[in-house]
C-alpha cells in the first residue's frame, strides 16, 4: 500500500494505492477517514500533542467501548497470574502458546524461559 500526495486545481490531495487482493475497499475507506481525521485535528490545533489526536471518531470509540462492556473473565481470586500460567503450562505443555517473527514457543517452553528469567532476577536481588 502507498499513500501519494498530489496537487490539482482544487489544491492538495492524497490517494491510497493498494492491492485489492490484500485489502477490502471498505478497509481502505476506513483508514482514509481516520487519516483525514488526524490531518484535520492537526490543522485545526497545530499545538495539539500527538496523544490528544484521535484516529477514530467519538461515535466509533463509544461503539468499541459498548462492544467490550461487560466482557470479563472469571479468574480465581486465590491465585497469582504466574501460578495460573504455570498450571496452564503444566496442562498444555506441548501446545503452541506464542509466536513472534517466525519463532514459536509452546506453553512448556515459555514457562521454562519465564522461570530462568525469574531465577536471574532473584539471584541479582531485583525482586
Amino acid at each position: 500500500m502507498t499513500l501519494g500526495g498530489f496537487t490539482d486545481q482544487e489544491g492538495l490531495g492524497l490517494q491510497f494505492e493498494y492491492a485489492t487482493d490484500l485489502f477490502k475497499k471498505e478497509t481502505i475507506e476506513k483508514w482514509s477517514a481516520g487519516f483525514l481525521r488526524i490531518l484535520k485535528q492537526a490543522a485545526e490545533s497545530p499545538d495539539r500533542k500527538l496523544p490528544e489526536i484521535s484516529l477514530i471518531s467519538d461515535a466509533e470509540k463509544q461503539a468499541l467501548l459498548d462492544a467490550w462492556k461487560g466482557k470479563t473473565l472469571s479468574v480465581p481470586q486465590d491465585k497469582t497470574v504466574h501460578r495460573l500460567f504455570e498450571e496452564t503450562a503444566a496442562r498444555y505443555a506441548n501446545r503452541p502458546a506464542a509466536a513472534y517473527n517466525g519463532a514459536k514457543w509452546t506453553y512448556g517452553e515459555l514457562n521454562a524461559r519465564a522461570n530462568r528469567i525469574a531465577r536471574i532476577l532473584i539471584d541479582r536481588a531485583l525482586v
